[in-house]
């Protein structure tokens, strides 16, 4: 579902967070279906993939939450509309 939706829509982005030590959804195997995805450059552009100490719930390392945290906060900044 994720590909048809990248394919059929310019402005969708997707954020995805690993952790290095993720054995649940290793982050070599997340790249790799990504890459299979087979979508044109323009669409990858739309794919942000971030990495954070830890494993599966990355987020329980206190570094890699603040910086989880601020990652997230920056990817829906830069989504917001521009004002004139």
């Amino acid at each position: 579902f994720l590909l048809d939706a990248l394919k059929r829509t310019d402005f969708l982005r997707v954020f995805v967070a690993s952790g290095l030590y993720d054995l649940v959804t290793p982050y070599d195997m997340t790249v790799h279906v990504l890459k299979r995805f087979n979508l044109p450059k323009d669409r990858l552009r739309n794919i942000t993939i971030f990495t954070y100490q830890g494993g599966h719930m990355m987020y329980l390392n206190p570094e890699a939450h603040r910086k989880l945290k601020e990652d997230l906060r920056l990817f829906f900044d830069s989504s917001k509309p521009k004002t004139q």
